[in-house]
């Protein structure tokens, strides 16, 4: 495992990444990466599917059922978002066991007061930046400053505004 903790990421946060991750490509291809690799920046390499789920070619991760959130890593120029397959019997074992949505050129990043992890997706989607309002959403972006809000548990939240975004997925299910 690799952690985060001592390379300018926020520290004391649960920062556990497998040290073989991978580059989900728009082919519906992995191609490995190194941990801590710099990539080029991207808009978003997914598409959100019903406010649960992320799409990519062949790809389908339902983040509100078979994922968890158990990290949230914040600098001033990106975010990782970790999650962990859930264990629960409908769980496609095929499925990656990690997931990390990541932001690059991060120009807003907002969680709620005393946010509590692991915890689990509600809903996804899109606000513009002025929309303080975490009751409802866009499916799509409207904008390049459209913000994603992931709802969670408990009303709780994260927001992100992002010049890019992509997915990265442990190589291996386990």
């Amino acid at each position: 495992m690799t952690t985060w903790e001592g390379k300018g990421y926020t520290e004391g946060l649960p920062a556990r990444l497998p040290d073989r991750l991978c580059k989900i490509q728009p082919n519906g291809r992995f191609s490995e990466l190194l941990v801590g690799a710099t990539l080029l920046p991207m808009k978003f390499t997914y598409t959100l599917d019903q406010f649960i789920a992320l799409q990519q070619g062949a790809n389908y991760f339902d983040l509100h059922n078979n994922y968890e959130l158990v990290s949230a890593l914040y600098d001033d120029a990106r975010c990782y978002l970790h999650f962990a397959k859930r264990t629960a019997a409908w769980v496609k074992v095929a499925d990656p066991s990690h997931l990390a949505i990541v932001f690059e050129q991060v120009h807003h990043f907002q969680q709620s007061a005393g946010l509590q992890l692991p915890t689990s997706i509600e809903e996804i989607g899109f606000k513009a930046p002025d929309d303080l309002d975490i009751d409802s959403f866009m499916e799509h972006p409207e904008g390049e400053a459209a913000h994603i809000l992931f709802r969670l548990e408990d009303d709780q939240f994260i927001r992100v505004g992002a010049q890019a975004s992509f997915l990265l997925a442990s190589c291996s299910a386990r």
